[in-house]
């Protein structure tokens, strides 16, 4: 898992970034 803070990857998903394949889909 990447080192992100949740809030930083609540801030990326609100601004419409695709970080639940990047940090969530475990064949990356």
């Amino acid at each position: 898992m990447s080192n992100i803070s949740i809030e930083e990857l609540e801030a990326k998903i609100a601004a419409g970034e695709d970080v639940v394949d990047q940090y969530f889909d475990p064949s990356t």
